[in-house]
């Protein structure tokens, strides 16, 4: 089976802003105008699913994995804006030791997760219902036969009757030995600049005491285990202002939530066999694994219009100054003797 070739995701978006826009502007214009913009019409036309050697079934570019060549995932663009709730992009994810134990997951297996929704701003709203009309008809075109709906999906229903689109990050990468490890790690470090030497995982600060001490110790383990054991690599989120700015792992939560962002994204589906009432049930589980989040200012206010700012007053032309009335003077106030 051939294997997926990714796109580098941690490159700075490319362009700069013009005289007559702001750079969230025409990143908005870029984004909703690209062919894999998620609510474009021809989105469908460009993209297909293939499966990989791991039985995953991976959303990639059409005219790719030609003349022998592996295909390349396609990245989907979105634009949303990050609820509050289950707010998990850290650096470290969405991971604890209490969730670790709950769920029997690792901290090598932890996820950054949000979910985002329609914009407040009307100008970056303006193109969320194609959006997750996208989603869904992506999730159509990719059903198993007699299969049933999964926990994971990429729209979700919320309160109100609005959506939402469910998004993640992989915190760590595995490597299967030590060797192809450290040459991982040797090209981020490389790779690195000298100002964001808190992107790698041995300067990360996390949130809780005891996720620290759960880092540290991976951090560790990778130093010691044997050379024929696997080790992890951890990866920050790649998020990047519309004014091509880096936003670091300290100001991640400050300026991602509630914000509205860019999202490019890669699109995957799996079928799972699990239990249901002690019956085996196949069911359909879809992921919107992120590429890039880059973050929008809010958009530039609608031009005033003159007609209705005036009212009800006459044209500032068909006034003459010699016309005008003059104010009346004011009576001065006198200073009360005693």
């Amino acid at each position: 089976m051939a294997s997926m070739q990714t796109r580098n995701a941690t490159a700075a978006p490319s362009g700069g802003p013009t005289p007559s826009q702001t750079p969230s502007q025409k990143l908005f214009d870029k984004i909703s105008q690209s062919e894999y913009f998620l609510g474009s019409p021809t989105l469908r036309s460009k993209v297909k699913w293939v499966m990989d050697s791991k039985r995953v079934c991976k959303l990639v570019e059409r005219s790719s994995g030609l003349n022998g060549e592996p295909p390349v995932e396609a990245e989907i663009w979105w634009i949303g804006q990050i609820l509050p709730d289950n707010f998990g992009l850290f650096v470290e994810g969405s991971w604890s030791p209490s969730y670790g134990a709950k769920f029997s997951f690792p901290l090598e297996q932890s996820k950054a997760r949000c979910y985002v929704a329609e914009p407040d701003d009307p100008t970056y709203a303006s193109v969320w219902r194609d959006t997750f009309k996208g989603a869904k008809a992506l999730e159509a075109s990719r059903r198993t036969p007699r299969a049933e709906e999964g926990d994971n999906r990429l729209v979700y229903d919320i309160v109100g009757g609005d959506h939402a689109l469910k998004l993640r990050f992989s915190v760590f990468e595995k490597h299967d030995n030590a060797e192809k490890y450290e040459e991982a790690r040797a090209e981020q470090e490389e790779n690195c600049p000298e100002d964001a030497e808190e992107l790698l995982m041995q300067n990360w600060e996390c949130r809780r005491e005891d996720t620290q001490e759960a880092l540290n110790a991976l951090i560790q383990s990778n130093e010691t285990a044997p050379p024929n054991k696997p080790r992890y690599l951890g990866h920050a989120l790649p998020v990047w202002t519309a004014e091509h700015t880096r936003v670091l792992p300290r100001d991640y939560e400050s300026k991602l939530l509630g914000a509205t962002a860019v999202f490019g994204a890669h699109i995957s589906h799996r079928t799972m066999t699990e239990r249901d009432l002690k019956k085996p049930v196949r069911k359909d589980h879809y992921f919107a694994d992120i590429t890039s989040i880059i973050v929008l200012d809010d958009a530039p206010p609608d031009p005033v219009s003159q007609a209705r700012k005036r009212g009800f007053e006459m044209p500032p032309h068909l006034v003459d100054d010699s016309e005008e009335e003059e104010e009346p003077p004011r009576r001065s106030k006198r200073t009360r003797r005693n």
